[in-house]
């Protein structure tokens, strides 16, 4: 038996947590654009925070026709 209260003790994480869906995850990474990136420290499954995601201003319009105008063509 344990001299500790059980509010008092940590219980270590351990890969069946992670099945589980609780992960132990490290410190925030921002990535750029307002994009937060967390890393679970056990099992390295990633989660990504897209709340504070910067918006376009504007819609992103093709300049080509085709991906094949792309590709470079071989004479």
């Amino acid at each position: 038996m344990s001299h500790l209260s059980p509010e008092d003790r940590t219980e270590r994480h351990r890969r069946s947590n992670c099945r589980r869906g609780r992960h132990d995850y490290g410190p925030f990474q921002n990535i750029g654009a307002g994009i937060i990136r967390r890393v679970c420290d056990a099992c390295g499954w990633v989660t990504i925070d897209l709340t504070n995601a910067d918006e376009l201003r504007a819609p992103i319009v093709p300049s080509r026709d085709n991906i094949l105008d792309l590709v470079a063509r071989r004479p």
